[in-house]
């Protein structure tokens, strides 16, 4: 064993005393005074804080509140239906699933699906409650 690798020995006599002296040079009137001014100044910086300034002033609670709220979508995405047995969602893809059979749309549609594919977005909407189907 080198001598850079011996442990250092820590003489306790000087650290005692250094401890003491801190001890006594601590002024207890001023750990007071900070102690009672700090709710003021809390208030103070909390006012002066805008939005931006404590998303960054606390970014662990910032992620905290990020991650409930995806979990909270995440939840009512359909994602545990496996689990629950239950639908949550209803995706079809198929645009000509929503055409009366025999429909000229559907038909244009395989016409134009030969060369090309049909991206199409529908939303659909349904109710126990109400026919969403009318108008008024």
């Amino acid at each position: 064993m080198s001598e850079g690798d011996k442990p250092k020995r820590v003489d306790l006599g000087s650290f005692t005393a250094r401890v003491q002296q801190r001890i006594a040079k601590f002024e207890t009137g001023k750990a007071v005074d900070a102690i009672l001014s700090a709710p003021k100044l809390i208030k103070r910086e909390l006012q002066e804080m805008s939005v931006f300034g404590a998303l960054t002033r606390f970014p662990g609670f910032t992620v905290f509140v990020c991650l409930l709220i995806t979990s909270f979508f995440a939840l009512e995405s359909g994602i545990t239906d496996q689990w629950t047995g239950d639908r949550s969602m209803n995706v079809n893809g198929d645009l000509k699933a929503f055409l009366p059979d025999g429909s000229q749309v559907a038909a244009d549609i395989d016409m134009v699906e030969e060369d090309w594919t049909t991206n199409v977005m529908i939303i659909y909407v349904e109710s126990e409650d109400y026919d969403v189907t009318e108008r008024s």
